[in-house]
């Protein structure tokens, strides 16, 4: 028994990757290996240097400021006085899980910075950054493991 997907030819079930494949988009690109320890955690430069700091701040401060207003809305509301430093702490705690977000961030970025400088001083033009390794690798860098 066939169904009238088949005959007319339009297929509406199957595997995401068989629907890709039929646009034209092919197989998803596959993970960059790290010359250094071979690890597949790799990022292009760019991504591993750029940082949302202040707009992630900003976002992180909004996010508490509603989580506190809530509680304290509800708690009166609802006539349930146990809400209000319930969502006082939970601002707190949106807002310092921010600001440890942005700090390590911050800090991958730094360390990106530095792998690319000891790239460009071994004469490597740096290309992804290994999250594992730290390290910077280039385009046609040798295998050194």
């Amino acid at each position: 028994m066939t169904n009238a997907a088949e005959n007319d030819g339009t297929d509406t079930g199957g595997s995401r990757q068989a629907r890709r494949e039929r646009l034209g988009l092919g197989k998803p690109a596959a993970p960059e290996v790290c010359p250094r320890c071979g690890a597949t955690a790799t990022v292009p430069i760019g991504r591993a240097l750029e940082t949302g700091g202040c707009t992630n701040v900003i976002e992180g401060a909004v996010i508490a400021l509603m989580a506190g207003a809530a509680g304290v809305y509800y708690a009166g509301e609802k006539d349930l006085p146990w809400l209000a430093p319930v969502g006082i702490v939970a601002a707190l705690l949106i807002f310092a899980m921010t600001i440890k977000i942005v700090r390590d961030e911050s800090r991958t970025a730094d360390r990106a910075r530095a792998a690319v400088d000891r790239a460009r001083a071994n004469g490597v033009r740096a290309r992804r950054y290994c999250t594992a390794c730290r390290e910077a690798s280039g385009p046609a860098e040798p295998d050194t493991a």
